[in-house]
């Protein structure tokens, strides 16, 4: 849905429901809202690194705050990723040492969310994977019937179990990994794209099998003629040119979770290939920040789903002149995300940026700004109103409008269009502001915090 149609309720008189959590002297670790277009939207909370894992499904306009929690999992995790139209959690316990002592196990527990038993369509409770150096900082998702772990310390390392099967699909864990190989990011359950910093920056994208093994075994590792078989490159999309010494010193991305299943009863929701992903990039020394948002659908184009692991393919190089102005929009950093989950679909809500001082508070008045990127090309002269009874404007930007930067060779041209929707907030008479917003299909939540870790983490959840 475009939102030069919609009309989205945001005053905190209407429809909006107060959420609290304590802090607990500093124990609880706000692992955060984990918000899935299937299911209404779930916030988790993880007691330090403790057994205690909670589930809260946030109110709908039809239905009232449900809550399921384990005050003892039976086994202490550093991670996790849920899929509720599964009922799937993935717990993970990493640091183990392995019996031959060749590296650390990688434990990936697979339970129920509803009952914390072994999941039933799992061909085995356990995923286990040796990992020959320190796993560190870890990301784990979960993509229908795959989960992928991502995780970097001196070296990163990408492995990837279908968990129906219990087969590893990928594993990518030594040298073999690009040089300045920064994040992970799925595109669909066969699929899955790498950002590299280094020089301009790319795009990496892989296909793989979903049901062949790729662990060998010691007698075949033994065997030199035996070669692990690996995902296979499908495309590299170059970012624009730099000047020397302005490289790309970091390069993140984030997007919507995936999920299994649709949700019964329901006429209409999100597509599954209806995804966006927002990047993050900094260059040079003084780390100046840029916001890069491509589709899903066309980064997902590159990767037949005939392309399995191991092929020989040869893999398809664009400039960003090739790629970039008609497929993706390059634009200043518009301010920092303390939170994830602020992405769902085509459309993100950035962090509000304050406007002016209200007089009598110790808070300022607040912008809201949501982009759209579900524009249908030929809706791009729709006429938008300027202003609804909410008070909100909305605008649609579809012109490239160059960025030039004292950072790139040349102004960079970016055209993907967008529908661009503002809102002032009040600001608050306690002087909290929201620190960052989440959203899904139905909800939008503040998240009201303070510098004292005692003190209450408030989320405002509004319904649309």
């Amino acid at each position: 849905m475009v939102w030069s149609t919609a009309s989205v309720a945001l005053s905190p008189s209407l429809n909006a429901t107060p959420f609290s959590c304590s802090g607990g002297n500093g124990g609880d670790s706000l692992i955060g809202l984990k918000s899935y277009p299937s299911k209404p939207l779930v916030y988790v909370r993880r007691i330090g690194a403790s057994r205690h894992l909670s589930f809260t499904w946030l109110p709908t306009q039809n239905g009232p705050v449900t809550r399921i929690e384990w005050e003892d999992l039976g086994l202490g995790i550093r991670d996790f990723a849920i899929d509720p139209s599964q009922d799937l959690m993935a717990l993970v316990v990493a640091g183990l040492e392995s019996d031959d002592n060749d590296g650390l196990d990688l434990v990936i527990a697979l339970r129920s969310m509803s009952e914390n038993k072994p999941h039933p369509n799992a061909a085995q409770a356990e995923l286990r994977a040796l990992v020959p150096f320190e796993v560190g900082t870890s990301f784990i998702q979960i993509v229908d019937d795959v989960i992928g772990v991502f995780f970097w310390v001196h070296d990163p390392g990408l492995i990837i179990f279908n968990w129906r099967t219990g087969k590893t699909v990928v594993r990518v864990t030594d040298r073999r990994i690009p040089t300045g190989l920064y994040d992970f990011a799925f595109l669909s359950s066969r699929a899955y794209m790498i950002t590299v910093a280094s020089g301009r920056g790319s795009i990496e994208i892989y296909a793989f099998s979903g049901d062949v093994e790729v662990t060998l075994s010691s007698q075949q590792q033994a065997q030199s003629a035996v070669q692990q078989v690996l995902p296979t490159q499908v495309a590299v999309l170059e970012l624009p040119p730099v000047k020397p010494g302005k490289t790309v010193q970091r390069f993140t991305s984030h997007s919507g979770p995936f999920v299994g299943r649709r949700t019964p009863g329901r006429p209409f929701e999100t597509s599954p290939d209806c995804k966006l992903h927002v990047m993050e990039l900094s260059y040079g020394d003084q780390q100046t920040r840029f916001n890069l948002f491509v589709r899903n659908r066309y980064l997902l184009s590159y990767a037949s789903p005939y392309i399995d692991s191991g092929e020989t393919y040869t893999s398809v190089k664009k400039s960003w002149d090739e790629w970039g102005p008609d497929h993706a929009r390059f634009l200043p950093i518009m301010g920092r995300f303390e939170w994830l989950r602020y992405v769902h679909g085509e459309r993100v809500i950035l962090p509000s940026l304050p406007i002016r001082r209200v007089t009598g508070t110790s808070s300022s008045a607040r912008l809201m700004m949501t982009l759209d990127f579900n524009v249908h090309p030929k809706r791009l002269d729709d006429p938008v109103p300027f202003a609804d009874e909410s008070g909100a404007t909305s605008f649609v930007q579809h012109n490239d409008v160059p960025l030039d930067s004292t950072l790139f060779e040349a102004p960079v041209v970016s055209r993907l269009p967008f529908v661009a929707r503002l809102r002032e907030l009040p600001a608050f008479d306690d002087g909290r502001e929201y620190s960052g917003y989440m959203i899904d299909h139905e909800h939008l939540i503040g998240m009201r915090s303070s510098d004292d870790l005692d003190s209450t983490v408030q989320l405002d959840v509004y319904t649309f």
